[in-house]
């Protein structure tokens, strides 16, 4: 190969190099990063807590990664606004007065309204407190010190440990507390792509350790120790962007099987009055009696109008089990019997889907 051929092709290839690592960068986090801006509104894809179990990919650790985050690929879930507000909008400002932001969402559907007061800053992106309002009632929950989320600068490798212990304001000698030790890594880089883009990140593994304490008029009553592992996903132009939460009790951080997930969909615009007047689900499932059971249980439901209605049970894989209805309905109440002689004893899931919206729960069959 002559020398100018060769000056060429190595050209291209330090040129393909090049753009290759502008697509796909190893990215530093800081406070700049984080978006606080009151008035800031997107909606964010919750998955059911007790929806089917999740098969997820982590990636590895380093990078790069290519994430896929999509509604379609996760069981049924809920699309929830979130704005960021000013925490002197709030009745409980002055009692947090480090949080600069707040991250505020509404279920009118339970007549709740909650509020995460949060602080970015030198020291980190920090979460002080959650004020639950629901109805006329408060419960607030706060934090011995602030839960770091985020140190800055952040970079592969950056590693930070909390140790906090989680209060509850409303009846802390009547309620569980938590004491929590959590080691953060950043441990991964790539991209991540929802139905709002494809966006350069960082991924952070926290593993904790909880050990719950419930009290009883002071007393201790009784404890628990779990562990979990759960990856948060952070990019340069939102901040905080996913979530991946491991079942209760795992030690893996390759696990397969999630508990949880959550990510952003869109960047919206949506007023109060709008996020107050969101549409009402047109159903209610009610827990399967008895459970556990054995050999047959019942499943009780009720439409408030007339829809396509899908009711099917689902093994602990995701395994379609058997189709208890599938067909139009008119507006009442219904019973349908489900039976598991033919099955193995272990842990069922049923999902009722109304037109496009769906409602998942568990149940046990013990033999």
């Amino acid at each position: 190969m002559n020398t100018g051929i060769r000056e060429i092709t190595f050209a291209i290839i330090l040129g393909l190099f090049s753009f290759t690592n502008l697509v796909n960068a190893q990215i530093t986090i800081d406070e700049n990063d984080i978006d606080t801006s009151f008035g800031t509104t997107f909606t964010l894809f919750q998955t059911d807590n007790d929806s089917l179990p999740i098969n997820v990919n982590l990636g590895t650790a380093g990078g790069p990664n290519a994430w896929q985050f999509d509604p379609a690929d996760f069981p049924p879930g809920d699309s929830i606004p979130y704005n960021i507000i000013d925490p002197a909008s709030t009745p409980w400002g002055n009692e947090f007065p480090n949080a600069d932001h707040v991250w505020n969402f509404v279920e009118p559907e339970n007549n709740l309204n909650t509020y995460s007061f949060t602080e970015v800053s030198n020291n980190g992106y920090l979460h002080h407190s959650a004020v639950f309002q629901v109805g006329p009632n408060v419960f607030k929950v706060v934090f011995s010190t602030p839960r770091t989320l985020l140190t800055f600068p952040a970079t592969l490798g950056t590693t930070w440990t909390d140790n906090y212990i989680i209060i509850p304001l409303f009846d802390p000698a009547n309620s569980d507390i938590d004491s929590t030790s959590a080691v953060s890594t950043v441990d991964a880089w790539g991209t991540i792509t929802t139905p709002l883009g494809t966006f350069d990140c960082l991924r952070v593994r926290v593993n904790e350790t909880e050990i719950t304490h419930s009290y009883q008029n002071g007393v201790i009553v009784d404890s628990d120790t779990t562990t979990n592992i759960n990856y948060l996903f952070y990019t340069e132009s939102e901040g905080y962007f996913a979530e991946i939460s491991s079942l209760e009790g795992e030690t893996n951080p390759n696990f397969t099987i999630a508990s949880d997930i959550n990510f952003r969909m869109q960047n919206i615009a949506v007023g109060i009055e709008e996020i107050s007047n969101l549409k009402l689900r047109t159903f209610d499932l009610a827990q399967n009696y008895p459970n556990p059971f054995n050999p047959s249980t019942q499943i009780n439901y009720s439409l408030s109008k007339s829809n396509f209605v899908n009711l099917t049970v689902f093994n602990e894989i995701g395994q379609e089990v058997q189709i208890l209805k599938n067909g139009f309905q008119s507006a009442g109440n219904f019973n349908l019997s489900f039976d598991g002689s033919n099955l193995a004893s272990g842990t069922y899931f049923y999902k009722l889907k109304v037109g496009n919206q769906t409602e998942t729960k568990k149940m046990l069959l013990i033999k």
